[in-house]
């Protein structure tokens, strides 16, 4: 196994799955990179970006920021905007734990935490968490169109399915 160089941005609230994560895709938690958080437990977009651009010129290759909108101990939510805006400058996957926060979408007076969250390229929700489903409920979005056929396509399931089952139609 030889050291990897790509990077993955999030808050030093984020949730323990990153690690997870991280792990299991082979990337490391010491390409784990946790952007220092505000008082209020918000990464901080200037600290994510100085970072960002100093791994670039180590040579580093940013592939994704987590951002999170209900961090687990203080609920905080990253501020989605300016994050967003940082990852289109470097071309970089903006992901955005929403698992406990996602629900302030259907609130008028909440909503607002969630400002940008449609420029994400994918985010995480779990109905479970705040809306009192009885089971996990959770979803994974993303606005890249045939990006998770595309990604979970490995054949061997030529015994399952005919010929014609495998058909994609369509653009």
């Amino acid at each position: 196994f030889g050291h990897n160089r790509f990077r993955v941005y999030v808050s030093a609230e984020a949730h323990y799955s990153f690690d997870k994560a991280a792990n299991i895709t082979g990337i490391g938690t010491q390409n784990l990179i946790q952007i220092p958080s505000n008082d209020r437990g918000e990464m901080i977009p200037e600290e994510l970006e100085r970072i960002l651009s100093t791994d670039l010129k180590e040579g580093f290759v940013p592939i994704m920021v987590g951002a999170t909108c209900g961090t687990t101990v203080l609920g905080a939510f990253d501020p989605i905007e300016k994050i967003a805006r940082i990852c289109e400058n470097y071309n970089v996957w903006l992901h955005v734990d929403a698992a406990w926060g996602g629900a302030a979408l259907f609130s008028h007076k909440r909503d607002q935490l969630l400002k940008g969250l449609e420029k994400a390229d994918s985010v995480a929700f779990d109905a479970h968490k705040t809306m009192g489903t009885p089971l996990i409920t959770s979803f994974f979005m993303t606005k890249h169109s045939g990006i998770l056929r595309n990604t979970n396509r490995g054949g061997g399931s030529e015994y399952l399915f005919h010929d014609y089952d495998n058909i994609v139609t369509g653009k």
